[in-house]
């Protein structure tokens, strides 16, 4: 068996680039059993795959060249435990960050197919949520624009960078206006994956259960919700506790245009 291996032979072997080997070599984690002093060649031996093929493992797994150089140098198992469980850690984070993501990826898709389904103007139904999570804009703002600046204002500031949210517009309604088929709405909201590190003062909590809804365009100066009236009164005797428009557009230039859900929250199971 050969007692020496050139640094290309060592380079097809395990698919290792010569410029990484030597780089390597420079940073001392593979150095080579031999240089020839004459043409500056380098040679590895057998005895070094062993070494050479647990430093792709590692690799493979996650480590970089300053942790491998230092277990190698150490030697210790422990050391190594200690790191691959850091990676570890950090690799769960970047998966619930990936199924984070694919959660906003299907909700923005379902999002957009919402009038793709059979027309739901002017018919009431009810539909049941799970309890949900708005963020929500100042409550002393007096003008739509005003409460999306301080929406917007608090949403990407510093402190609430870690805050997730669905890019889905909603607006917390006065239900006396309404009534009157007036849009008067009293704060402007997001939808959130979750409630953490989220400010209480800047939370709603939407309870869990029976919605009735109505869609209609309500940014529209002549949105008409005579069907929703008619129902309300048919129930004089209780009042939502919420009233919330949702929107969900089809169009990424005409919001004004875009069709929301009216959501009405009875206290009661009977809706």
């Amino acid at each position: 068996m050969k007692d020496q291996f050139s640094i290309g032979e060592v380079s097809r072997i395990f698919n290792i680039s010569v410029h990484s080997l030597r780089h390597y070599h420079k940073i001392g984690l593979i150095v080579p059993s031999l240089i020839n002093e004459e043409t500056g060649y380098r040679y590895y031996t057998f005895d070094q795959f062993q070494f050479i093929s647990r430093f792709k493992y590692l690799r493979s797994i996650g480590l970089s060249l300053e942790q491998i150089k230092h277990v190698f140098d150490t030697g210790k198992s422990e050391d190594l435990k200690q790191i691959l469980a850091e990676i570890k850690a950090q690799k769960q984070k970047e998966l619930l960050a990936i199924q984070e993501l694919f959660a906003k990826i299907d909700f923005i898709t379902d999002y957009y197919s919402f009038n793709e389904v059979d027309d739901t103007l002017n018919l009431i139904y009810k539909k049941t949520f799970p309890q949900r999570y708005l963020f929500i804009s100042d409550r002393n703002q007096t003008s739509i624009e005003n409460m999306d600046i301080s929406l917007h204002r608090k949403l990407f500031a510093e402190k609430n960078k870690e805050i997730s949210f669905m890019r889905q517009f909603s607006y917390i309604l006065d239900f006396d206006a309404l009534m009157q088929n007036t849009f008067k709405p009293l704060c402007t909201s997001v939808l959130l994956n979750n409630p953490n590190k989220v400010n209480p003062e800047d939370l709603i909590v939407l309870p869990e259960g029976d919605y009735v809804c109505f869609c209609t365009h309500i940014l529209n100066e002549d949105f008409d919700i005579a069907p929703l009236m008619a129902y309300v009164n048919r129930k004089k005797e209780q009042r939502p506790s919420i009233v919330l428009a949702m929107e969900y557009e089809d169009h990424l230039h005409e919001y004004y245009n875009a069709i929301y859900e009216l959501q009405l929250f009875y206290p009661s199971k009977q809706v």
